[in-house]
């Protein structure tokens, strides 16, 4: 028997999809990054070889791209449940046991992230401030320090949804799941 959704349950939904929306895209912009980044690497090893010049800038770039591919993805990776987990006694959990654990660790997770939004913003406006700038090229690295804060950000969203997903789910076990990350089963995993 199919349960319709209540409008607090289709504001989930929305907000769900908006920020794996922002998800989505910070995702491929971090996996484009990587890709221009193996040929910038291609060209760096051609020129240094070809024509006995390394290129120009060549580390500045990769120093201010580094949050973009390892940062603007952790939300996404989050929702997908890529990440590691420690979860062998979550596993054997089930009903509202399964759904306060998992609200549990929702809840420690905001509060490590709003903390690492804190200071990676604290960090990002003392770098603006200064008008700190890279090495050779000179450049000003505000930008890339924006990108901290930025994703932890998208990541608290994330988190907060999820928090208001498994407190729902806490006080009905029997609701459709909305917003809960699904971990992939290690054993299928295995197997494929």
């Amino acid at each position: 028997m199919a349960q319709t959704m209540n409008r607090p349950d289709k504001c989930l939904v929305a907000l769900d999809r908006g920020v794996g929306a922002i998800e989505n895209i910070g995702a491929a912009l971090g996996a484009w990054v990587i890709f221009g980044l193996l040929w910038l690497s291609v060209a760096e090893i051609l020129s240094r070889n070809l024509l006995g010049a390394p290129l120009r800038g060549q580390f500045d770039v990769l120093v201010l791209v580094g949050p973009i591919y390892g940062l603007l993805g952790l939300s996404y990776c989050y929702r997908k449940a890529g990440h590691v987990r420690m979860d062998l006694v979550s596993r054997q959990l089930t009903g509202r046991r399964a759904h306060l654990v998992e609200l549990i660790i929702a809840l420690c997770a905001m509060l490590i992230t709003v903390q690492l939004f804190q200071g990676s913003f604290s960090h990002f406006s003392r770098s603006y401030m200064i008008g700190d700038t890279t090495i050779a090229m000179d450049w000003p690295t505000w930008p890339s320090k924006l990108i901290a804060p930025l994703s932890f950000a998208v990541l608290s969203a994330r988190l907060v949804l999820t928090i208001w997903a498994y407190g729902r789910l806490f006080l009905d076990p029997r609701r459709q799941p909305i917003a809960t990350p699904v971990p992939p089963d290690p054993v299928t995993e295995a197997v494929d």
